[in-house]
């Protein structure tokens, strides 16, 4: 009974030990996952930034050659009308609006020649700054990707180290479990080669009480024919006969109680007695207590713990 709730207890840890490693395994697959989702992320925020850096940069450039088109457009106007106007003013004012015109045209290019190189500049300030955006987003992508990676290395070798101590242990309890098992089997074969000895001596025994006992008997027998042929004796003679024969008659010996002997002498051993041991004090054989020691488990008044029986109120 004992054995069979071991190897139960052995077998349910074991089963709880594989469950655990899989729910390592579960968790350590899960946050694999979520880095490598957080990785995706990172990496599709920085696309976007580098593609609405190229949207507004292409919008930029779309708004200021429309209002360098619109300056332009509005300044053609602007001469054109003071052309018609030059038309008929008087030609004393020939020359000086000629000059003025030039002056103006003059400045109108120095402005568009200004507005250009401003324009030059903010552009290359806007791809100067995208480049190093980029290199710097480059750089961090670069950085998570390799903490990224060092962490998942670093899971996978305490994954590695774990399932190989799992094994280990594996090895180990099994090793043990069939250490214990050849040791099982070898005190149950040594137990009932025992039991074997103690029925073959007790059979042998018995024989002999019945060997003896028809000796006995065939003796009587042979006792009473022979009285029987002999001539009655006078009633006092065979009454006296037959009270001395009553005195001389042994008494028939009491039934020993090995149930309340077994008792007491486990009650006797607080540190435990095994069941031969115990039938070696009694004088009997184990297979004798067999029965008796059963009846006292299942009244709970003793225990057992391997092969050792106990009493039951010392703990």
């Amino acid at each position: 009974m004992s054995f069979a709730t071991e190897m139960r207890k052995m077998t349910q840890d074991i089963a709880y030990s594989r469950e655990e490693r899989e729910r390592a395994i579960a968790g350590i697959k899960e946050e694999s996952q979520q880095m490598k989702a957080e990785a995706q992320r990172v990496k599709e925020e920085a696309q976007e930034l580098v593609m609405s850096l190229k949207a507004t940069r292409g919008e930029e450039s779309t708004v200021l050659r429309k209002e360098l088109a619109q300056q332009e457009d509005q300044r053609s106007r602007e001469m054109k009308k003071m052309l018609r106007g030059f038309q008929f003013s008087r030609k004393a004012d020939g020359a000086q609006m000629r000059s003025e015109l030039a002056r103006e045209m003059d400045e109108l290019k120095a402005e568009v020649h200004k507005l250009k190189k401003d324009t030059q500049n903010a552009l290359e300030d806007f791809s100067s700054q995208r480049e190093r955006m980029t290199e710097e987003m480059q750089k961090e992508l670069s950085q998570s990707r390799s903490s990224i990676k060092r962490e998942v290395e670093q899971h996978l070798r305490n994954v590695r180290k774990f399932l190989q101590s799992q094994q280990r242990s594996r090895k180990q309890a099994g090793r043990q479990l069939r250490k214990d098992l050849a040791q099982s089997k070898f005190d149950i074969v040594s137990e009932v080669k025992q039991m074997q000895d103690d029925f073959n001596k007790v059979q042998a025994e018995i024989r002999a009480d019945l060997k003896e006992a028809a000796a006995i008997w065939n003796n009587q027998a042979h006792v009473i024919g022979m009285t029987g042929r002999t001539k009655p004796k006078k009633k006092k003679e065979m009454a006296v006969t037959q009270v001395a024969g009553r005195e001389e008659m042994p008494e028939k010996p009491q039934p020993r109680n090995l149930e309340e002997e077994l008792l007491k002498a486990i009650e006797e051993q607080h540190s435990g007695i095994t069941l031969s041991k115990a039938a070696e004090n009694l004088g009997v054989a184990p297979i004798a207590l067999g029965r008796h020691s059963r009846t006292l488990l299942d009244k709970g008044k003793i225990r057992k713990a391997a092969k050792l029986y106990f009493p039951e109120q010392v703990k």
